[in-house]
Parts: C-alpha cells; sequence; structure tokens
C-alpha cells in the first residue's frame, strides 16, 4: 500500500511484481464523482516529486502500523529467523500459499489500512476526507492522528444519518427498499430452511438486554425446508451484583427436549484481581453434574490462582493451582502443578519468560507423571539491528530425544 511515509526495506529474498492496472474503457460521457469519500488506490501517495515531512505523531504511527505488517507479513511467509530455527521453509514468488497464510495475509493487509493516520494519506483524500465530515458537523479536530480505524464510531454515525436522509426524502425508496428485501430474505428462508440463512450471514435470532444488560435472552429459530420440523432454542443469562458479591445465574432451552434443559448457578466473591468463583451445572434430567471452585489473587508482582472441579458426588474430577511471579519489567516466571481424580498429581510444570531490548527468551519444562514423561522446550530471538535477526529454537522429549534449530535472516 503506497503511502505518504518511507517506505520500510524489503527482505533480500522476498521478490514481487507489481500488478498492471486494468484499462478503464473509453466513454463518452464522465463519470459522476461519489457524494461521499472513497479511498481509490492513488489515497496513499508514494511518488512524489518532492518529499513531504510528516508530523512527528502522524509518522510514529504511520511507522509502527509499517512496522507491525512487515513482521506479520515476514512471520507468515517463513522469512524470520525463528521459523528458519523451527524448520520451516521460506515461501517463495510462485509458490503456493496455504489457507490459514491467505487468510493470515488478508487480515494483516486490512490491519494495516486500519492502522494508518489520517495525516498519512495524501494531501487531496485527507482533504476530502475532513471536508466530508465537516459538512455532516462532525469534529476533524486532531484527526491527523487518528487512524481509519478510530473513524470506526463516525463511520456508524455517517451511515446511520444517510439512511435518515434516505427515509425522509425518499420514504417510498427506503420502505420499499426494506419491503422487498425482507420479503426476497423471507421467501428464501422458507423455501430453504433456516441453515441456508445462515450461509447468507443472516441468524435467524432475537437477543434482547434488560435491566441495564444484568438479563440477557437470546433466542434462536431453527426449521427445514417450507418451515417443516421447526423448533426455538433459548439461552438466558442473568446476574446481580451485591458487591462485593455477584450472582449469576444461566439457562439453555431447547423446545424439542425441554427435559434436556440445561442450568447454572453461580457466585462470585470480590473483582477481577482478588475473587473466589463457585459455578454449579447440570440439567432437569440428571440434576447436578459438576461444581467448579476456582480463585484467583494478584497483586504487582504475584499472581495465585487455583481451580477444582467435582463430580455430583463432590469429588474431584481434575484440578489445577499455579503460580506466576513478575521479578521485574523484564522477567516472569510461572509454575503449574494439574490434578486427577483422588487428587493425584496429573502433571508439573514451569517456565520462565524473558524480554530486553531487543532480545527475547522463553524456556519451559513439563513432566507428565501418568505417562513418566519429560518434555521441555527452548526459544530465543536477538535483533542487534533492524536488519539482522537471529533465532534459535530447541526441544527435547524423554521419548523421542531432542532437537535444536537456528535461523539467520539478514536484509541488505
Amino acid at each position: 500500500m503506497p503511502i505518504q511515509g518511507p517506505a520500510s526495506r524489503p527482505t533480500q529474498s522476498i521478490h514481487t511484481t507489481a500488478p498492471t492496472a486494468p484499462t478503464a474503457p473509453a466513454t463518452p460521457t464522465a463519470q459522476p464523482q461519489p457524494a461521499s469519500p472513497s479511498l481509490h488506490a492513488n489515497s496513499f501517495e508514494a511518488g512524489r516529486s518532492e518529499a513531504v515531512a510528516l508530523p512527528p505523531a502522524v509518522q510514529e504511527r504511520t511507522n509502527a502500523a509499517l512496522a507491525r505488517f512487515e513482521s506479520t507479513l515476514r512471520q507468515t511467509l517463513h522469512h524470520d529467523a525463528m521459523s528458519l530455527a523451527a524448520g520451516h521453509t521460506p515461501i517463495r514468488a510462485g509458490d503456493p500459499l496455504s489457507d490459514a497464510q491467505t487468510s493470515a495475509l488478508k487480515d494483516a493487509t486490512k490491519d494495516l489500512f486500519l492502522a494508518m493516520p489520517i495525516g498519512a494519506l495524501s494531501p487531496s483524500a485527507s482533504a476530502e476526507l475532513k471536508s466530508f465530515l465537516g459538512r455532516q458537523g462532525l469534529s476533524t479536530e486532531g484527526i491527523e492522528t487518528k487512524t481509519l480505524g478510530d473513524l470506526g464510531q463516525i463511520g456508524g454515525d455517517l451511515a446511520k444519518k444517510w439512511a435518515d436522509d434516505l427515509k425522509d426524502n425518499s420514504p417510498g425508496v427506503y420502505y420499499g427498499a426494506l419491503a422487498a428485501g425482507a420479503a426476497a430474505i423471507g421467501a428464501y428462508g422458507y423455501l430453504e430452511g433456516s441453515d441456508a440463512l445462515k450461509k447468507l450471514g443472516i441468524k435467524p435470532e432475537f437477543k434482547k438486554d434488560f435491566f441495564d444488560k444484568n438479563l440477557s435472552i437470546k433466542a434462536e429459530g431453527m426449521w427445514g425446508k417450507r418451515f417443516s420440523d421447526p423448533n426455538i432454542r433459548a439461552d438466558i443469562n442473568g446476574r446481580v451484583q451485591i458487591n462485593p458479591l455477584t450472582l449469576r445465574i444461566s439457562s439453555s432451552i431447547d423446545a424439542r427436549k425441554l427435559e434436556d434443559t440445561k442450568l447454572g448457578l453461580g457466585a462470585r466473591l470480590g473483582d477481577e484481581q482478588r475473587h473466589l468463583d463457585v459455578q454449579a451445572n447440570g440439567d432437569i434430567r440428571n440434576g447436578l453434574q459438576d461444581l467448579t471452585v476456582s480463585g484467583r489473587w494478584s497483586n504487582d508482582r504475584l499472581t495465585a490462582r487455583g481451580t477444582a472441579t467435582l463430580d455430583d458426588r463432590l469429588a474431584l474430577r481434575e484440578g489445577e493451582v499455579g503460580l506466576t511471579t513478575r521479578i521485574n519489567d523484564s522477567l516472569t516466571t510461572d509454575l503449574d502443578v494439574k490434578f486427577g481424580p483422588d487428587w493425584k498429581p496429573a502433571s508439573a510444570g514451569g517456565s520462565v519468560s524473558y524480554q530486553r531490548d531487543n532480545f527475547r527468551l522463553n524456556a519451559g519444562v513439563r513432566h507428565e507423571f501418568g505417562e513418566d514423561r519429560t518434555s521441555a522446550h527452548v526459544s530465543a530471538s536477538y535483533t542487534p539491528t533492524r536488519d539482522l535477526e537471529l533465532g534459535l529454537q530447541g526441544g527435547y522429549d524423554s521419548d523421542r530425544g531432542g532437537r535444536i534449530g537456528v535461523g539467520l535472516t539478514w536484509r541488505f
């Protein structure tokens, strides 16, 4: 995506070919100009006859967006040192991409677009956008440092205003369009069933919050072709706050299987950082199925946690206790022990994470008592310069032995 700021430097091993823009067909009449601003390919102008300096705040956000995009791109295509250390083969020009890689690249491109500050747009596009927002009575003060993603609420306000204008100025068109659309969707849903609507991205469901969102009801309709075999499924969630106590109730109802209606009762004493939780789950047919008790205590340095799930006889089904210690801003450790029935230890492990400047280190070890198996892992990366990255990944398993990989990328 061309931008006003400086372009990031590509890796030596990635080759790209610029797509050829399609030639517009010749027409004798001029094309109408859109009434609202639209961002075309030339909204980000890189090729300029003279350099244009961006304000520091805009430049900082632009550089950050580009750095995140470049990092994601290199990781997705396995051109980073850590991927090489893990044994991945870098993607070259012409190599096929997996579905996951294609999806990741699409998401990265979307995130780059949303993270780009308005001030990085070309002057013409930026002025057009500011002028349009001003005409809608919206403030444009400080908009240069806002990102396109920050305009989400503004975009929603504009869409609502456009809809209101259409309804006021052309009510016949407005309500006619709604009626035609509703009729078409309703007919399709009747003929093909509720699953067909879901494929269109339409969920035949109802959701409503009451009492300042302390009670939520969600109901979903399901039916077959020509409205055969109809059914309704509903989820109800309620909450009562009596500081420092929070009570919760939940229920899941299926009209075809009322005897399997699920019920849940919960309570929390305390806040997010320090609390004791109790959650009971069951159904009408079988009664109580499990009871989960969990707790957390945290301060600036320590976080202690524990969870125990009990069966209908209040015997332990599984549990876990853990302790996370933030020794300083760079070093964090974590210890945990997991239990099985009768409080028999199932596994125990620990990990350490260190990060400072351009160096990162993660290491951990775990022992599975039931299998008498021990495993360990370590990964480290060091970026002494913007163009040089070193990576190391290693692992050990008492059953399969160990492996270690080293990767290096150098961009020039």
